[in-house]
């Protein structure tokens, strides 16, 4: 029994190892930079007009997931990430001024990919996302200051083209856009890179 065990330790490991290194297949962790706009819309009380504004600026997001090959060209994959970096929107109404801070963002979605080649898959994404915004509303006739806290889910949707360098290192280019319940929403463009287990 005993002359069993080795061979088939050997044989599982392998088979392991061969099956981690295949791209779009397994785990991965990733990072990447890019830029973001956020448009707000914000209700001022007293005012029949909304403080309209939007920011660009520097994004960054931090990710991890898993795909699964379902065949020789299609894949599904699941992915959680988080993000920031996001500008401060600045606005003014007649004897309001509004700024409007983004904070942390997480999300949460599915991927469905096509291989086009053996190297190159395009692929959706969509899912759940949520960001913290920080609001501070000053009327400069009276000094009166408002001041709001408070994480917004949203909707989010994608696209991309990721290439396999290597078995175990990908690079992808990804447009995403976020829909916000209320009055905001990001559309950001990024470049990133992933390591596969």
């Amino acid at each position: 029994m005993k002359f069993w065990i080795s061979p088939l330790a050997a044989t599982l490991a392998l088979g392991a190892t061969a099956a981690s290194a295949e791209p779009f297949q397994g785990f991965h962790v990733g990072a990447g930079i890019g830029g973001s706009k956020i448009q707000s819309e914000d209700a001022i009380p007293g005012f029949a007009r909304k403080a309209d504004n939007d920011a660009s600026g520097l994004a960054y997001r931090a990710f991890a997931g898993y795909d699964l090959r379902v065949s020789e060209r299609v894949v599904i994959g699941a992915e959680a990430g988080i993000s920031g970096g996001d500008k401060k929107i600045e606005s003014r109404v007649d004897a309001a001024r509004v700024k409007v801070d983004p904070g942390l963002g997480y999300d949460l979605t599915a991927r469905l990919g096509f291989l086009a080649t053996d190297n190159l898959m395009l692929y959706g994404r969509a899912g759940w996302a949520r960001q913290n915004f920080e609001r501070e509303i000053r009327f400069t006739n009276n000094a009166a200051v408002i001041r709001s806290d408070k994480d917004v889910d949203g909707k989010l949707f994608g696209l991309g083209a990721e290439y396999a360098v290597s078995d175990n290192i990908a690079v992808r280019a990804e447009y995403d856009r976020t829909d916000f319940d209320g009055d905001r929403k990001r559309d950001r463009l990024l470049v990133s890179a992933a390591y596969r287990f």
